[in-house]
């Protein structure tokens, strides 16, 4: 039989910092009788959701990408400038 992973995400989680968060969180789980299971990541509702690093690497690139195909129109503009006062 195939494995598979899964993300869930859990809304009702209420305590008084991550950490408590977290434990009551693995308490649930540990509960349930599921053996395979981590947990992840633990972040308040209000915050802002995290970029994974494949992500930020993928940004990163897009912006590069953006800033080159910027200096290549700035380059091609000022050619087709320059070249109406050569004619």
């Amino acid at each position: 039989m195939r494995s598979f992973r899964a993300t869930v995400r859990v809304r009702d989680l209420k305590g008084t910092d991550v950490r408590s968060v977290r434990d009551s969180l693995e308490q649930r789980l540990r509960s349930l009788g599921s053996e395979h299971w981590r947990v992840v990541d633990v972040s308040p509702v209000d915050s802002v959701p995290r970029l994974s690093k494949t992500a930020v690497q993928r940004l990163q690139g897009d912006r590069a990408m953006v800033g080159r195909l910027m200096l290549l129109g700035a380059a091609g503009w000022a050619l087709w400038f320059f070249s109406l006062f050569t004619d």
